[in-house]
């Protein structure tokens, strides 16, 4: 881990969950964090937490960022460009699910799921790729956080989430073989 400490992480979804404790616990260890999500009032809250620990060796910043919308993700890597230089590391936290069953279920539901689930993940991994390369650096990393559904399929009312969690697993294999073809030394991980 020494050799993060003073690094930028970008964890999306870091107002719950395992989001804010991946972003606690980045920031402990010493990496300047940014945390994003559509309601930053928990992460401001984790952010005052942290700075008021002895040990926290680390920083992290609230970002506001609907992860539907591509214009605001590239604002955040702008923003992040702007205040830190770039991301060396990217954990793609967020996610979420709707009951929508494929049988009869709601197609902006299905939308939503994509957006967040296949489509925000994909568009971080690229522009952190892109952050690094412009800095002329081969040594970041991606981590997707995905789910056991996608390894196996959810039960019925998830089945579409399931399959963007599939895609995930997909995505990490496709993106691990392009940064391989190229010759980088970017890791790509899923847990």
């Amino acid at each position: 881990m020494d050799r993060w400490i003073g690094k930028v992480a970008l964890v999306t979804g870091a107002s719950a969950g395992m989001g804010a404790a991946i972003a606690e616990r980045l920031a402990m260890l010493g990496m300047q964090v940014f945390g994003c999500a559509r309601n930053i009032k928990p992460i401001e809250e984790l952010r005052v937490k942290l700075k008021a620990k002895a040990d926290c060796k680390g920083s992290l910043v609230a970002l506001h960022c609907d992860l539907t919308q591509e214009s605001q993700i590239i604002g955040m890597f702008s923003d992040i460009k702007e205040t830190a230089g770039g991301v060396d590391v990217c954990v793609n936290n967020a996610g979420l699910s709707h009951k929508a069953p494929l049988v009869d279920g709601e197609t902006e539901k299905w939308r939503n799921i994509l957006e967040v689930n296949v489509l925000a993940p994909s568009i971080t991994a690229r522009e952190t790729i892109a952050s690094l390369k412009e800095r002329n650096l081969d040594h970041g990393h991606i981590i997707h956080i995905n789910s056991i559904s996608g390894h196996e399929v959810a039960p019925a009312d998830a089945h579409f989430y399931s399959a963007s969690k599939y895609a995930i697993t997909a995505l990490t294999e496709g993106l691990r073989v392009e940064l391989h073809q190229m010759k980088s030394q970017i890791r790509v991980s899923v847990s």
